[in-house]
């Protein structure tokens, strides 16, 4: 894992409600901002070891990858996720059944575009491939889009929601991000000079050439934060942005840590992967709340299935499932 191996990252450990304000509050008010302009993003892992995947990853993971072997291998789930990237990196550079992960990914872009119209009528430009990537995440397409939140509070009920142990929450600085790749703020670009340009006359990637030159033809790794001009509805509730790796026959961590600034003695980081850690008591104060912050499935996900799920989080605390008489 590249991120590992370089130190790109801290792993504080965090127990209990109060430590998680402390530690929004540190990222809400970032102690540099007053030297530096800092835009924090977050996302929950209900398990302290799952790796920054995408879905096209873990969708071609899951066919390519005899899990079954790797498990019956590993020592503990830490050693299972090492195993498993490393399969995962040599079938997306290879291609899964002799196809690239190029193609396939065109492929399966095409097949929602030509098949969308049946469905819903509002259909994006043939051009706006980030709002169409958007729409197949939204609805359980692989895509390599990664979903992150700009709200804490989001990131940590995705967290614990289900976590049957440790949980982790990942906080980045955004705007790192946007200055290694566009070469801001005295940093190098980290691409060649033509997508550079590409990509800053067209920052939200309308147009289909941009996406061609920076990101469907790309062999340089990186990543780079994308949301469509239009917003879903999911999307506006959930605080949401994406971040879009230019390489996609390398893991999305090993095009993170191609952005990612080395800590400079040892601080100074700018991604963080907070590991929660929590009792039953514990796990019940932070989703009561969280949920009297209003966030919970049925406000997160709108609509009847949304709301149904919601009422596992109410078992935390049944009284209030109670009529009064």
């Amino acid at each position: 894992m590249a991120l590992i191996k370089c130190r790109h990252y801290q792993e504080p450990k965090i127990c209990g409600w109060d430590q998680l304000l402390e530690c929004e509050k540190r990222h809400r008010s970032d102690p540099d901002a007053k030297d530096k302009e800092t835009e924090w993003i977050f996302k929950g892992h209900k398990e302290k070891n799952w790796r920054l995947r995408t879905t096209l990853e873990r969708e071609i993971g899951n066919i390519g990858i005899n899990t079954k072997d790797l498990h019956e291998d590993s020592k503990n789930r830490a050693d299972y996720e090492d195993k498993y990237d490393n399969e995962l990196k040599d079938i997306l550079r290879k291609g899964l059944f002799g196809q690239s992960v190029d193609k396939i990914e065109a492929g399966l872009l095409r097949k929602f575009q030509r098949q969308f119209h049946h469905h819903d009528l509002r259909v994006p430009g043939n051009d706006d491939v980030t709002e169409w990537l958007a729409l197949m995440r939204h609805y359980g397409a692989p895509v390599r889009l990664l979903d992150w939140t700009y709200s804490f509070y989001v990131a940590v009920f995705f967290a614990i929601e289900e976590a049957e142990g440790d949980c982790a929450v990942w906080a980045l600085d955004k705007k790192v991000i946007i200055n290694r790749v566009l070469g801001r703020c005295g940093e190098d670009s980290v691409l060649p000079w033509y997508q550079k340009e590409c990509l800053s006359r067209d920052i939200d990637v309308i147009k289909s050439r941009t996406w061609e030159t920076v990101f469907s033809q790309s062999a340089t790794p990186f990543v780079f934060p994308l949301n469509p001009l239009r917003l879903n509805e999911r999307l506006v509730i959930q605080q949401g942005d994406f971040l879009c790796p230019g390489n996609i026959r390398n893991t999305f961590e090993d095009n993170l840590a191609e952005v990612l600034p080395s800590a400079q003695n040892g601080s100074d980081y700018k991604l963080f992967k907070y590991v929660v850690r929590f009792d039953v008591k514990a796990r019940k104060e932070i989703l009561q709340n969280l949920h009297r912050m209003n966030i919970n499935r049925a406000t997160l996900f709108p609509g009847l299935d949304g709301f149904a799920q919601s009422l596992k989080t109410l078992l935390v605390s049944p009284k209030n499932l109670l009529k009064d008489f």
